[in-house]
């Protein structure tokens, strides 16, 4: 969990601090459009467009593999170098 909110701090996306084992994050694009992205990877986040926030996602904290593997496929996404 820090180690993903640390790269969400560098990547200056808002997060809410988290006690379960997901964090909701924002992003500068539609939630949609980074769903689809990220699974075209093999990522699977949960879009928060249902629940009214079109540029939210939720993604559960994995293993330290995953989450880096998570932070390496937003990055893609996102074009962040």
């Amino acid at each position: 969990k820090a180690y993903l909110e640390e790269q969400f701090q560098k990547l200056g996306l808002k997060y809410f601090p988290s006690v379960a084992n997901f964090i909701f994050v924002y992003l500068p694009i539609d939630c949609m459009l980074a769903f689809q992205k990220l699974m075209d990877i093999g990522v699977t986040i949960r879009p928060m467009k249902g629940f009214g926030e079109p540029n939210a996602i939720r993604v559960t904290i994995g293993t330290p593999q995953q989450n880096e593997f998570f932070i390496a496929a937003l990055k893609k996404v996102l074009e962040i170098k």
